[in-house]
């Protein structure tokens, strides 16, 4: 990029290595861009009111006033088959995913 100076992007965290980041008003502070401000918003997530067996997207609070939370963030969701041809890798894949939404894997 050539002609950026001053201007504002929005890449994902790993990508802004090096860059500086915009820190966030929330309430009294601005919260500074880290895995554990980022993880916040996520931790006190709730399950999106209207998911269905398998579905365990969340409702993201972008609007939230918690305290060193960064809630400009991006959710990936991980799309997976329910069963395999080898069962060992069905287990270990059930194992995985249940272990990601799991308030520790959180």
């Amino acid at each position: 990029m050539s002609s950026g100076e001053g201007g504002i992007g929005y890449v994902e965290a790993s990508f802004a290595e090096g860059m500086s980041t915009a820190r966030v008003g929330i309430g009294e502070e601005f919260v500074r861009l880290d895995p554990e401000s980022a993880g916040a918003i996520v931790a006190t997530s709730l399950q999106r009111e209207g998911n269905v067996e398998h579905d365990h997207a969340l409702e993201l609070d972008y609007n939230t006033r918690e305290p060193a939370t960064y809630p400009i963030v991006l959710v990936s969701y991980q799309v997976a088959c329910l069963g395999y041809t080898d069962p060992r890798e069905t287990e270990l894949l059930k194992d995985l995913l249940s272990y990601l939404i799991s308030e520790e894997g959180r």
